[in-house]
Formats: structure tokens, sequence, C-alpha cells
């Protein structure tokens, strides 16, 4: 099966060779073509197989430069493991000039409750990837939260990157709670999240080695909730009293 378009992008730093069979894929990354002369450091491509499971997974009018843009997260998020990044399911936002990350299974809410904090905290806060933003690990306690293409159907993005501070792991629940999480917790909470399919050793390595850096910096909360303002106003203000401690 022959490709038919080569496009340069530049996703959190870390430039990248993608191989399209669709030309019109491009317009889904517009916004991190590079077109200068620094080299890629890496070529992605999806193979036959892939291309295969795409067409058991999509109907016949749904094979097309959607579907193959959306697919290609997984080789993305594989490819920046090898430099200490990859790209998370949740939503990012900047708050105080810091990141925080709200993740869990599609449907507990994540855009319900931004939506909520725009309608209560709208000067303080501005959207940064509403969907896959990228995490990037610079050293042993520092980690910063990158905009991606993948933006969700809100299409909620920004060119921002700030470092992270916490993470809210949504789920719903008949009454509104917060509470700190364990380790333990932590772990079972984000590694679901992370986007990955080819689960070598090498990569399963990598992905347990970042999380731990991940959970060893950075707080994370359980936000048991409603999807009221209510819960929102729990949230923002249980965070804005224990990152004060925290600073």
């Amino acid at each position: 099966m022959k490709k038919n378009y080569d496009v340069s992008v530049k996703l959190a730093d870390v430039l990248l060779d993608v191989s399209l069979y669709y030309p019109e894929t491009e317009k889904y990354f517009s916004r991190y073509v590079y077109r200068g002369c620094q080299t890629p450091v890496s070529c992605i491509s999806m193979n036959e197989d892939e291309l295969d499971m795409i067409n058991d997974k999509y109907p016949l009018e749904q094979r097309n430069a959607f579907t193959e843009y959306s697919e290609l997260i997984n080789s993305v998020s594989e490819t920046l493991l090898m430099y200490d990044r990859f790209c998370i399911h949740g939503l990012a936002y900047i708050w105080n000039g810091k990141a925080f990350l709200m993740t869990g299974p599609s449907g507990v809410g994540k855009t319900t409750q931004f939506r909520n904090w725009r309608k209560l905290y709208d000067d303080e806060i501005k959207i940064l990837n509403g969907d896959k933003p990228i995490l990037e690990f610079r050293n042993d306690h520092e980690i910063w939260v990158h905009p991606s293409p993948w933006m969700g159907k809100e299409r909620y993005g920004s060119r921002h990157t700030a470092p992270l501070a916490g993470i809210l792991c949504l789920t719903q629940s008949d009454q509104n709670a917060i509470r700190r999480m364990a380790p333990s917790e932590c772990v079972h909470a984000i590694l679901p999240q992370i986007f990955s399919r080819m689960f070598t050793e090498e990569n399963c390595h990598r992905i347990c080695r970042l999380t731990e850096r991940l959970i060893g910096n950075i707080p994370f909360w359980e936000l048991s909730n409603l999807g009221d303002l209510a819960s929102s106003r729990l949230a923002h203000d249980t965070l804005l009293l224990e990152m004060e401690g925290i600073t």
C-alpha cells in the first residue's frame, strides 16, 4: 500500500516526520506543521496491519483522513516515549500560571467541569488542550504540559504550555466530594489514560518509569461529582487551599 504524503510536525518540541495515506490529514496538524530545515528525529507511519485494524473498527464511510488523524495518536505517543513524553487522555487548563489536568474515562464530565470553571472563574483560567495533551518530563521533578492536535470534538485548544501542578481524577457520583489520592490509587487511575498500543517490554518500562515520576511529584485528587456548579466550586476552593499549602 503506497503512502501519499509526508509532513513534518513539531509536538512538545520534538520534530517528527509523519507519513500519511490521506493528504487531507495534514489539515488536522496545521498548527504544528514545520517547514524549516531541521531534521526530524523520528518517522511515523501506519502500517498495513494498523490500517486493517481501522478497517475493522470503522464503517466504510469513516475510513478517511479524520480516522487516520484519530488513530495516529498511539504511534505519536509511543514515539514520544523515547523522549520522555507521552500523550494522555484528559483536559488541560492553565490556572494561576500552572497547568492542571482533569482526567478519567470518557463521559465522566471533564468538559462539563471546564465549562463550569469558565462560568465561575473565566478571568482565572485558559484552556491548554481539551482532550489529549502531551506531558513532558524535563527532569526528575519538573513536568510540563503541551498542547496537541487532538483537542476533542469541542476543539478546545491553544498553543500555551505550562508546568503541571495537579491532576483531578473525575468520577460520576450522586454527591460531590473531593479527596487526595494515595499513590497506589493514582497508578490505577492514570495508567489507562496513557496512549500506547505497542506493549513491548521497553515501552512498558518507559511508561512505568514516567508514571512513577508523575505520581512522585504531582498531587492527585479524586473528584466525585454531579457535574453541577457546586462540584466545580468545591474543586476550585479545595485546590486553592491545598496548592497554597504546597507552595
